[in-house]
């Protein structure tokens, strides 16, 4: 979330820029790549990691660098034909998301089908943790469209963060799931307030304190998701009899 978030500071609003609801499908493309990555290894066993992390990582802190010493307004120009280099620079982020789909494509499809590897039983079995995001997707962009006050344009920063901790929160279900061998979840419970929430403010129940109303659902959301990281650490630490910021442990084996 704070890639798109950077990115949408870089070009903001205007001529020269995109569509806030298109920098939302920026980070459900961004998400979308976390998200793949680790469904792949539920499936397969195996976390592959991208070069494209690194790349990315490097390429964007050029780019702010770049962004600091030449200013932004260096970005407020015509590529050709109509083309503003805000698209051009969505359209390569697209681009590097695809190929990254395409790797983990081939990997689940040696997995199931070269190495017999595979570790689900059926094709639903394989595609449940892929439930929650796509709910998540959907619902964001269905509230971005319909929202009666348009809070993604009013607030997008606002708008991603709310919906950067509910995949937070489903991310880390998923890595759970598929560190521990256990079945993943094909929805949680931040999800479902996070579609009611929808729900509600499409229908118009908050009427022009929709805004309002997603912050502080937002705030509640990121004390909730603090709070479930906390115990997932302190039931870890109680299970391997250890303390979490503490290498003491390692004393002790020799």
């Amino acid at each position: 979330m704070p890639f798109t978030v950077t990115i949408f500071s870089v070009f903001g609003q205007g001529e020269f820029s995109v569509p806030p609801i298109r920098f939302l499908c920026i980070l459900i493309s961004v998400q979308l790549v976390f998200i793949v990555t680790h469904w792949e290894k539920y499936n397969t066993g195996v976390l592959f990691l991208s070069w494209g992390y690194d790349a990315s990582q490097y390429g964007l802190s050029l780019f702010y660098f770049y962004t600091y010493v030449v200013g932004h307004q260096s970005y407020q120009f015509y590529v050709w034909d109509g083309m503003k280099f805000a698209q051009l620079f969505e359209y390569g982020f697209y681009t590097c998301c695809l190929m990254s789909f395409v790797m983990s494509g081939y990997n689940l499809h040696y997995a199931y089908y070269v190495d017999r590897t595979g570790k689900q039983s059926s094709f639903y079995e394989a595609m449940v943790p892929m439930i929650a995001p796509t709910l998540l997707f959907s619902t964001s962009l269905v509230w971005a469209i319909y929202s009666p006050n348009h809070v993604m344009e009013e607030d997008p920063r606002a708008f991603m963060w709310a919906m950067g901790v509910v995949f937070s929160h489903t991310a880390v279900h998923l890595i759970i799931d598929q560190m521990s061998s256990t079945r993943a979840s094909p929805i949680n419970k931040m999800l479902l307030l996070y579609i009611l929430m929808a729900g509600l403010a499409i229908g118009g129940a908050f009427g022009k304190e929709e805004l309002m109303a997603m912050e502080v659902f937002s705030a509640i959301m990121t004390v909730l998701h603090i709070y479930f990281g906390i115990c997932i650490v302190r039931q870890l630490c109680q299970h391997f009899n250890i303390h979490a910021f503490s290498l003491s442990y390692l004393r002790r084996k020799e």
